[in-house]
């Protein structure tokens, strides 16, 4: 069995009232907090699909920045972002069954709500979630004050 995994959401930094600034990502325009452990893995898998292995393999370049930081173990901290809907997976006896049932309940989303008016460009990629479903947007291109996006 072959399982790939993704992060879905965009990364946003907030302040607290005392200015102090911490971690958080967006999904289906709902802010999770995440800790130092959470926001290392979840950026491993932000703009990847990369198997167990090579997510890992990832997350081990960043784990010693992440020291005394570090509470649970790759495996439990991966579930945990999955569960709380932060990262998705796909399964499947092969590498394109496993694929396809990752992306098959994503869908492209334009950005437009999401982004200021006055930005002259923006070229992106975003997953999110929208009332439960999952959704991705490829290099949507936002000109001037104009609401339209294309491909």
């Amino acid at each position: 069995m072959r399982t790939y995994y993704t992060a879905v959401g965009n990364f946003r930094r907030k302040r607290d009232r005392a200015g102090q600034a911490y971690p958080v990502v967006m999904v289906n325009r709902q802010e999770y907090m995440v800790d130092r452990q959470e926001m290392a893995l979840w950026t491993c898998l932000n703009w990847r699909i990369t198997s167990m292995e090579q997510a890992r393999e990832h997350y081990e370049k960043l784990e010693p920045s992440l020291y005394p930081y570090i509470t649970r173990t790759f495996e439990n901290c991966l579930k945990r972002v999955e569960v709380r809907g932060l990262v998705v997976s796909g399964n499947g006896d092969t590498d394109f069954e496993a694929l396809y049932d990752l992306l098959d309940g994503l869908y492209v989303v334009p950005i437009t709500a999401f982004l200021p008016a006055t930005l002259p460009r923006a070229d992106c990629f975003r997953i999110s979630f929208f009332d439960g479903v999952p959704s991705v947007c490829f290099c949507c291109s936002i000109s001037g004050n104009s609401s339209q996006t294309s491909p």
